[in-house]
């Protein structure tokens, strides 16, 4: 699994054709005490095997039944792919009018596409779409902290493009962003508003949270200046030389902290799972009947989550 989950950081322009490539769904929802039904979709960090985020909703939050359907490698084009074929043509899972149920989409993808951010919003955009035509509402979240000095991408200056990408996938879901700069080159006018069902119900910011190195050492502020000075082509990309030079030397503080990685500078380890569904849970809604103190008191022993006694 590891291998797998160490190069889940690739660019996915290639959108899966036809639903041939993703299997129908054919689970169904089976509680009926449970009356809120909740399907989690994200990529590797979603399907986080042991005490994922979502684990401490479904042990905390009393009326909800919870189906995961997050997959390793999967950026936004996949994940809409994936909810169409495993919850929208699923008689089984996708919501009906004959049933008191609510229905809600916790989103947590984009990480696996963040390289192209306005494929990644628009692909994110038409999932919400997709859910609330078909009778869903959206929880979603932003994507957590990541990057190292140890990763080329994040190296000098070349990690200010990545910050920004990020930035950008996050401030969409937060609506801080006007929908044309959001969407770029998808967006059909300059000065469309985002129209109803383009925006989540809930939006949490994950990537500006507790898991952020926010006290990191700063990098050698002199050293970036000498290499900004050398560099022609930098100094036209990056015109402004103080600015440019603080923001590279800011950037460990927008990493995920070392306390909290798993195998790699990407993955939340369980205790950073643990701060995730602590950020999110206040955030959702009352119907789910979430307690959300419950969730200090809890770790992941065995194979399930335990209360620690204390």
């Amino acid at each position: 699994m590891r291998k797998i989950l160490s190069g889940v950081l690739v660019v996915w322009l290639t959108v899966a054709t036809a639903d041939a490539e993703e299997e129908v769904g054919r689970w169904r929802w089976s509680k009926a005490d449970k009356p809120v039904k909740v399907v989690v979709l994200g990529g590797s960090i979603g399907a986080w095997p042991a005490g994922a985020f979502h684990d401490y909703f479904r042990a905390v939050c009393r009326n909800v039944e919870l189906r995961n359907l997050s997959k390793v490698g999967y950026g936004a084009p996949q994940l809409k792919q994936r909810f169409r074929a495993q919850v929208l043509k699923n008689p089984g899972a996708r919501p009906r009018s004959d049933t008191p149920f609510e229905h809600w989409l916790i989103y947590s993808g984009g990480l696996n596409s963040v390289g192209s951010p306005a494929i990644t919003i628009k692909e994110t955009m038409a999932t919400f779409q997709l859910a609330h035509a078909n009778g869903l509402r959206v929880v979603a979240l932003s994507l957590t902290p990541w990057g190292d000095d140890s990763d080329r991408r994040w190296r000098d200056f070349g990690g200010l493009e990545y910050r920004e990408k990020t930035q950008r996938t996050v401030d969409y879901l937060m609506g801080r962003l006007p929908r044309s700069e959001a969407l770029g080159p998808f967006a059909e006018t300059a000065d469309a508003a985002w129209a109803p069902g383009e925006l989540p119900e809930v939006a949490v910011d994950l990537y500006d949270s507790v898991l952020r190195a926010k006290d990191a050492p700063p990098r050698d502020a002199t050293r970036l200046d000498t290499l900004w000075g050398r560099n022609k082509k930098l100094q036209k990309q990056l015109p402004d030389r103080a600015a440019a030079v603080t923001a590279a030397t800011a950037l460990p503080s927008w990493f995920l902290r070392k306390e909290l990685r798993s195998f790699d500078h990407v993955h939340p380890n369980g205790a950073g799972h643990k701060l995730m569904a602590e950020a999110v849970c206040p955030s959702l809604p009352q119907s789910w009947g979430c307690d959300c103190g419950g969730v200090h008191g809890l770790v992941w022993e065995g194979g399930s989550l335990r209360s620690d006694g204390k």
